[in-house]
């Protein structure tokens, strides 16, 4: 995964979609807090009106062997103040 963050640090959070008795989704993973977020800028392409981030370097590895299959998503949390966002705990 290859993140890039002006707030600095960041957490990482993949959630399953699904049921789950109405909620929606649960968390499958929550990485430690990822510290290599400087990267350059994306770049732009008008001709197709794409940006690609090909330049930036891997600041994380997913293992996802164990995973359940299904939809996964992942959210991105930095920190506010002195917490990290309710959800998104590195423990």
């Amino acid at each position: 995964m290859r993140i890039r963050s002006s707030d600095g640090p960041v957490i990482v959070t993949a959630y399953r979609f699904g049921h789950y008795a109405g909620v929606g989704s649960r968390k499958v993973w929550t990485s430690q807090p990822v510290t290599s977020v400087t990267q350059p800028a994306a770049t732009y392409t008008a001709a197709t009106r794409s940006w690609s981030a090909s330049n930036w370097s891997p600041s994380l590895t997913l293992d996802t062997t164990d995973w359940p299959p299904g939809t996964i998503t992942s959210c991105t949390w930095h920190r506010a103040g002195t917490h990290w966002p309710r959800g998104a705990s590195s423990r």
